[in-house]
């Protein structure tokens, strides 16, 4: 940053006569002189990506192998339901949605807000706990079942 306490300071007598204007050039040269210094200091000791696709290009990541537990939802509604139960007694929260086009929807509580359950889903109980469901389609893309023998 600048310091401009000493430009001011020769600028208020730089209209009064010749020296002092050639005094506040002299110092506006000296600081930008500095400025420019400093940061060609900061630019020497900064590291540049291998080549500028590196800086702009996704990078290919594979999901970690995680166990994870699932229960697929049948679309029923009652209060002792395996997986209402089974969200409730793991600390999650959920509710039945209000009828739309007479059927109703779960409705879990999760860590990005409340999302609806379709029948046919898959509630899934993530690594923090966490409770959310999932379409089947994706469910069978990324998660396999494990049989602990």
């Amino acid at each position: 940053m600048i310091d401009t306490s000493a430009l001011r300071a020769v600028a208020n007598d730089a209209l009064q006569d010749e020296s002092a204007r050639e005094r506040w050039w002299g110092a506006l040269a000296g600081v930008l002189a500095d400025e420019i210094d400093g940061l060609r200091a900061e630019l020497a000791t900064r590291t540049e990506p291998e080549s500028k696709e590196d800086e702009v290009s996704p990078k290919t990541f594979r999901k970690k192998p995680v166990e994870i537990e699932a229960m697929q939802w049948d679309g029923a509604v009652r209060p002792h339901l395996p997986i209402a139960s089974w969200i409730r007694e793991n600390g999650g929260v959920y509710r039945w949605s209000p009828s739309l086009g007479g059927r109703q929807y779960l409705q879990i509580e999760t860590l990005e807000g409340v999302m609806t359950c379709s029948p046919g889903d898959w509630v899934i109980r993530g690594v923090k706990g966490e409770f959310y469901p999932c379409k089947p389609d994706i469910f069978e893309a990324t998660y396999e079942e494990v049989s602990h023998v």
